[in-house]
């Protein structure tokens, strides 16, 4: 049995469940300030039941290949355990509002057009434009034009507005014609007011759904906007890892804005380590991304925010070559802030682990390798008993992070689910956090 004798640091600190874990799933909600200093909201998407509905059509699916200790398909992306709810009924955008730092929330309101129709999407980023309205950079699963229909569901990047804090929308907007999509929370608005929506797509010689999985390279790009989002440009650079014509992929990119003009990206890699690059011109041209060597990650996103008193914050899933291959990719969510422009990173936390291991060591600076399960893919709890990772059995599905802050504290919001809560049971857990912890203080 876990340990609970043991608990995190952070434990200390105020945490709840906005939705506790569940099938179907919620995933990548994200989080923005609100109409004051005070108000934080949190946009996600919620299924629609369809009103009386038998609950049993939306409990997880057995895999189609089962494995004794894992507890997820395996193979060939069989994604119907991870959204089981009818195709018709989902996928609908909602708001919740907070005023005391993410301890409680509001009631969800539903987010809709002038007509009243509801905003069906996902992959959201909700942000606040010099104008004062609301904007959206999310993936439309409705009103996309000649989306690619095993891709994300045919669903592409779209933009609207709002000038009511999120009750009512604006036509949509076109960002990037073909399938494409920014991660969740990851468009920013720059001083200027250019939006920065870093963004990826993958490509495959693979029609169908199973291209999401091993048939396909993903790369990045950017796409920027200066008149709040009524028009778009295409960056002249994608980003991947290329190696003497060989290709890797890199996905779901972040950015933050650096003191000396920059912009600062990072993205999500296979290689056991994170990748960055940088662009002189506010996001147009990026330089050729380079390894971080410092960090060790599995291939997942990362959340990355300037503190209010300076710092940059990165929030990813800190793993280690072992734990990639062994299904704990992301079982551990860490934190850490650079005071030199993310040149160097310190005061590592976790903010989720089955273990107390705050720092895990890097791969060797001249280790290149795809490091991904391959026969056995998702997730897979420790050995039993096991002295190191005192708090198994546990959650294991903790990634796709966000943060803001609000006075004094920052509030992470992040996936929590599968593991002790079942297959493809996943929700959103917010935690509250004094930045004087964070930086060290």
């Amino acid at each position: 049995m876990p340990d609970n004798s043991r608990p995190l640091e952070v434990d200390q600190f105020p945490s709840t469940l906005v939705i506790e874990p569940r099938n179907p799933v919620t995933y990548e909600m994200t989080l923005t300030p609100g109409a004051d200093e005070r108000q934080l909201y949190i946009v996600g998407f919620e299924y629609e039941l369809g009103g009386g509905r038998d609950s049993e059509q939306y409990k997880a699916k057995a895999p189609r290949t089962p494995s004794e200790q894992n507890d997820a398909p395996t193979g060939e992306a069989d994604l119907s355990t991870v959204n089981t709810a009818p195709r018709k009924d989902y996928i609908y955008l909602t708001m919740r509002s907070s005023e005391d730092a993410g301890r409680t929330w509001s009631d969800p309101w539903e987010m809709r057009d002038a007509s009243g129709e509801r905003v069906k999407g996902n992959h959201q980023s909700v942000f606040r434009m010099n104008s004062g309205r609301l904007g959206i950079v999310y993936n439309d699963h409705d009103k996309f034009p000649n989306g690619h229909p095993t891709r994300d569901n045919g669903s592409g990047m779209m933009f609207r507005s709002s000038e009511d804090e999120g009750r009512t929308w604006s036509e949509p907007a076109v960002v990037f014609p073909m399938h494409a999509m920014c991660c969740a929370g990851h468009a920013i608005v720059l001083d200027s007011g250019r939006i920065v929506a870093p963004s990826y797509r993958w490509i495959s010689f693979d029609e169908t759904v199973a291209s999401e999985a091993d048939n396909h390279l993903s790369f990045s790009f950017v796409m920027v906007s200066d008149d709040e989002g009524r028009t778009w440009q295409h960056s002249r650079s994608e980003l991947f890892v290329c190696n003497y014509r060989v290709c890797y992929a890199l996905g779901e990119p972040s950015v933050v804005p650096l003191r000396d003009g920059r912009l600062m990206m990072d993205l999500r890699s296979e290689h056991g380590r994170r990748y960055r690059s940088f662009s002189h011109d506010q996001g147009i041209t990026w330089e050729r991304p380079r390894p971080v060597l410092q960090l060790a990650s599995s291939a997942v996103p990362s959340s990355l925010r300037r503190m209010p008193s300076g710092e940059i914050l990165l929030v990813w899933n800190q793993a280690a070559r072992g734990e990639i291959l062994k299904g704990l990719h992301r079982a551990r969510l860490s934190c850490a802030v650079s005071r030199d422009e993310g040149e160097t990173w310190e005061n590592f936390r976790n903010l989720e682990s089955l273990d107390d291991e705050t720092v895990i060591p890097p791969l060797p600076a001249d280790w290149l390798e795809i490091i991904e399960q391959r026969e056995d893919y998702w997730y897979h709890q420790p050995p039993a008993n096991s002295e190191r990772y005192h708090r198994a059995p546990g959650v294991l599905r903790i990634c796709y992070p966000d943060v803001q802050f609000v006075g004094d504290e920052a509030v992470f919001a992040y996936d929590f689910g599968w593991g002790i809560y079942g297959r493809s049971m996943t929700g959103t857990k917010v935690r509250s956090i004094p930045l004087g912890y964070l930086r060290g203080d």
